[in-house]
């Protein structure tokens, strides 16, 4: 009786493994369905076995479900990256009587680059009166990080020319199957900008974890002219994968939007030599050398207790200045009849509106001051 029981007791653990077995390939294994006019389509695979760089079986039953025989039936696979066949990659049905179904097995295997997703493996099938075409969706799992720029914001959010301390936040997304740890993000940006400080393109993630995002801050310089249009940038990862070092590279765009902007087109003073205790006319001429049109523009100088000069009026009005076109301001100043003879560099800041927006930008203009020349009448 002990030894009947004994025995029992292991073939209840044996048929308990093969229904754990069972239970886990069930689990494991895909089926999906095809509706065709005249036939349906089951095409089943292992989910754990379709992995990047590895093989996987994909069986394909193909059963006729109309109410007659077919004839040279025929089953081929066309568009297959990223999957290449070890062995048949087609099938020669022949005849499929009304009800009857076909089984075949096909090997395949995996790109090893090739990302986590969802890919279409293409299909033919035909017979003497019909053709079909239509794909199965093999969901590929990958034993790698792989990343995506999820968001991209700026702070200002519109980018202009001349601008200092821009905000950019990037959201990085590992759409992976594996963590990816110890991520480091430096930003490459492209002509025209550059970082605003030492290391401030730089950026230490740690893990971001397969599924998981994380965000990169960075500050950025425009330069003084810089033409609207989207810039390329790049957000260059590395990144240990496994035991691996691995780099990435993901591109970003930078949208510059144009906005007037003015250079220092021409200086001149009367008298042309300005000499010690004068009363000098002094006309600044700029120049929109920008993209956009500038309204209510304006020159203002700045006096300095350190130089010699005093205005009559310290800003003067220009007006709307088209790209391309030139305005001028007229200042009136005197100079101290003690002037040290050198050459000053006098501020002056030019002011304009666009979309409802005051632009300022700063410049310095010399004035050449040389000493008086005195002569006899002067005694």
């Amino acid at each position: 009786m002990e030894l009947l029981n004994n025995k029992l007791a292991i073939l209840g653990i044996f048929l308990f493994g093969i229904l754990l077995i069972s239970s886990i390939n069930m689990a494991s294994a895909k089926s999906s369905f095809i509706n065709l006019d005249e036939y349906d389509i089951e095409y089943t695979y292992n989910e754990d076995d379709v992995v990047a760089g590895d093989r996987f079986t994909l069986t394909v039953t193909i059963t006729n479900k109309d109410n007659e025989n077919k004839n040279d039936v025929r089953f081929e696979f066309d568009e297959r990256k990223p999957f290449e066949f070890i062995g048949d990659d087609d099938w020669d049905i022949e005849n499929l009587n009304v009800g009857e179904s076909a089984i075949k097995n096909f090997r395949i295997e995996i790109d090893e680059d090739t990302d986590s997703g969802d890919y279409e493996l293409e299909f033919t099938l035909e017979d003497s009166k019909e053709d079909y075409n239509d794909v199965f969706e093999i969901k590929v799992k990958s034993d790698k990080a792989e990343f995506i720029i999820g968001n991209l914001q700026s702070d200002p959010t519109t980018i202009l020319p001349d601008m200092k301390d821009i905000k950019l936040t990037v959201e990085i997304q590992n759409t992976g199957d594996v963590d990816a740890k110890y991520v480091k993000a430096r930003l490459e940006l492209p002509q025209g900008f550059s970082p605003s400080n030492s290391y401030s393109d730089i950026v230490n993630l740690g893990t971001i974890k397969a599924g998981e995002a994380k965000e990169a801050t960075f500050y950025i310089d425009t330069e003084k002219i810089l033409k609207s249009d989207l810039y390329n940038a790049k957000v260059h990862l590395e990144y240990e994968n496994g035991n691996e070092k691995k780099s990435k590279d993901l591109e970003i765009d930078l949208p510059v939007q144009g906005i007037p902007q003015f250079s220092i087109n021409n200086i001149k003073t009367e008298p042309m030599k300005v000499v010690q205790g004068d009363s000098v006319i002094l006309k600044i001429q700029i120049k929109n050398i920008g993209e956009k049109e500038g309204k209510d523009t304006s020159i203002k100088v700045f006096e300095k207790s350190d130089q010699p000069f005093e205005f009559k009026e310290k800003t003067n009005y220009i007006g709307t200045l088209k790209p391309g076109e030139t305005g001028t301001s007229v200042f009136k100043l005197d100079v101290d009849k003690d002037a040290i003879p050198t050459t000053y560099l006098l501020n002056i800041q030019i002011r304009t509106v666009y979309n409802g927006n005051v632009l300022v930008s700063e410049e310095t203009i010399p004035i050449r001051v040389y000493e008086y020349e005195r002569n006899i009448k002067d005694y």
